[in-house]
């Protein structure tokens, strides 16, 4: 489920990422304490924002699979 889209227009650095998913849940009205994972990318600033935040996280299968299987055709050829 997608609560809330955010435009960024600062830098995407993993303080300015962690303070924005942060606002976004007290503007829900939601609890950290009761997060129970976020999903993201494996990008380098997601990666951080959430190590700042110390929210639980997983990766995105999606883009897991998509990551293994260009390997896979790489390492075929």
């Amino acid at each position: 489920m997608c609560l809330q889209t955010s435009y960024f227009p600062d830098d995407h650095t993993g303080e300015i990422i962690a303070q924005g998913l942060q606002d976004s849940l007290a503007s829900w009205k939601l609890r950290e304490d009761s997060l129970v994972c976020m999903t993201t990318d494996s990008g380098s600033n997601m990666i951080k924002a959430l190590r700042l935040t110390e929210w639980p996280n997983l990766q995105c299968f999606g883009q897991t699979s998509q990551c293994h299987h260009e390997w896979y055709e790489r390492s075929t050829d």
